[in-house]
């Protein structure tokens, strides 16, 4: 069981199958409310985390164990209602500064990172790397994003950007 943030929902699996190597329960999760009713069914492999103020929850479809050779593991977004936004085509996905996501693409070697507005709309497409610091008491938060050349860039938590890909 772990709460989600938005204090709407509590993630929970009917599972109780683990393995050795890990202490994470794979299959059987979705969400239920703080009433008990469940509004999204436990048929997913794994929650990894959401924010039902943004309206994501961040999923995982796996085939084994993270920590076991072979494992596979694709990850996606759905909405509060349970309705896919983002098919578990990524193999990262962070819900950043409440109001993006970032995903990067599985087998994308060469970039792939995109960020998402709450929205679901494409914000920044196909970049080299992204890398976030979260908002702290000295600042709004930031994000330095690499484009597929390596230059890197400087941008602010509302995606302006600061200084040129250098």
């Amino acid at each position: 069981m772990k709460f989600i943030e938005g204090n709407r929902y509590i993630a929970v699996t009917k599972s109780l199958d683990t393995t050795a190597e890990s202490d994470v329960i794979w299959g059987g999760w979705g969400c239920i409310d703080y009433k008990g009713n469940t509004v999204i069914p436990m048929e997913l492999g794994y929650i990894i985390e959401g924010n039902t103020n943004i309206n994501a929850i961040v999923f995982a479809e796996s085939m084994g164990n993270d920590r076991m050779p072979g494992a596979t593991r694709r990850i996606g977004v759905m909405r509060n209602d349970g309705t896919i936004a983002l098919k578990p085509n990524y193999d990262e996905v962070h819900l950043v500064v409440n109001r993006w996501i970032i995903t990067h693409e599985c087998n994308n070697i060469n970039g792939g990172y995109f960020i998402f507005d709450k929205n679901y709309n494409v914000k920044m497409s196909n970049m080299g790397y992204i890398e976030y610091q979260e908002p702290t008491k000295k600042n709004s938060g930031f994000f330095i994003i690499s484009d597929i050349k390596g230059m890197k860039a400087l941008f602010n938590d509302s995606l302006r950007q600061i200084t040129d890909f250098k």
